[in-house]
């Protein structure tokens, strides 16, 4: 038998966004690996813990594994930077949020980090601990074919014509506020499917405004299955300010959707202008690459194309064979 890994995440059904999927996706792929024992209760004897959260258990689950001589990874999927412009109350959040993440990730034995943007960014606020890059991959099984035609999609959602579609929690921090604005600049139907977290935890100013935002801007809410949102999409317009990679971008991508992205940062080793993607750091700049796609179907093709072959590397089989990599590099540290 080999290595027996504790994937261990006892609050991520009751979160939402890329995290959960994430860490559904880490536990599918484990599943399917031969070479390990996934086991997802920390009172079962284990080899290496896997956590992804630094909720209190998961905290003292690190110490009661470090106490007993285990090895411990962490998931890097939060700093303070991404937490802000979130939630109610997350820039108040964010400084105590950081030095949480500080705390644990210093205390990990080994940290992933989703792109090298999140590496950087860990070892510019001092974290000493070893960090592999993985991307969160994508689960290309739930991507395939359709789940409804785009008429009935049409129907369904009152639009019809050319779409920019954006996939995700609706969060100012992702760039709620140029997306409605570049509504007000383009006739197209922009449409935005994702939640805002709930009454409870959405920002006053999200919800406002979701409210003030033109007839051609979308927010139907939700969706289930996310081929409807690609199925109805000509572009993927995905104007985020803060992101340690994006799972629904690389979805979109895999559908061969072309990408309208802001220039930032995470997405300078990911995506290169004008052969997988567009980029603009403007909502003049958006509405500009959003129309030149609408009327160019050569350069849709192309950009879409070229996005594919991208999300290609980015498949769960791929995730899935690196992770048991990761584990077996650790033990074999743990035993010299």
């Amino acid at each position: 038998m080999g290595l027996t890994i504790c994937h261990y995440s006892p609050f991520h059904e009751v979160i939402e966004g890329g995290i959960k999927r994430s860490i559904r996706q880490q536990r599918k792929v484990l599943e399917k690996e031969k070479q390990i024992e996934l086991v997802t209760d920390a009172e079962k004897d284990y080899d290496i813990l896997h956590l992804n959260l630094g909720d209190p258990l998961s905290i003292y689950q690190m110490f009661r594994a470090k106490r007993s001589g285990k090895k411990v990874i962490f998931h890097s999927h939060i700093t303070e930077e991404d937490f802000r412009d979130s939630f109610k109350f997350s820039n108040r959040l964010a400084p105590i949020v950081g030095k949480i993440s500080d705390f644990v990730y210093s205390r990990a034995d080994l940290l992933i980090a989703p792109s090298e943007y999140t590496r950087r960014v860990l070892e510019q606020r001092g974290i000493e601990t070893s960090i592999k890059v993985l991307t969160n991959g994508i689960d290309t099984e739930r991507l395939e074919g359709e789940n409804q035609s785009r008429s009935e999609l049409e129907k369904k959602f009152e639009t019809d014509g050319f779409h920019a579609v954006n996939l995700g929690m609706i969060l100012e921090r992702k760039g709620l506020e140029d997306f409605i604005n570049v509504g007000e600049k383009v006739d197209e139907d922009l449409i935005w499917f994702g939640s805002t977290g709930g009454k409870i935890a959405a920002k006053r100013k999200t919800k406002k405004l979701i409210e003030k935002s033109p007839e051609n801007v979308k927010f139907p809410g939700y969706i289930e299955d996310v081929r409807d949102a690609f199925t109805l999409a000509d572009v993927f317009f995905f104007p985020t300010r803060e992101e340690n990679q994006g799972i629904s971008l690389l979805e979109a991508a895999y559908r061969e959707k072309p990408l309208v992205v802001r220039d930032i940062e995470v997405y300078e080793d990911l995506l290169e202008h004008e052969v997988n993607c567009l980029k603009a750091d403007s909502v003049d700049g958006f509405a500009k690459q959003i129309k030149r796609l609408r009327d160019n179907e050569k350069l849709r093709r192309k950009i879409g194309e070229n996005a594919r072959e991208t999300a290609e590397k980015h498949t769960l089989q791929n995730v899935g064979k690196k992770l048991v990599e990761i584990y077996e590099n650790l033990d074999g540290d743990a035993a010299k």
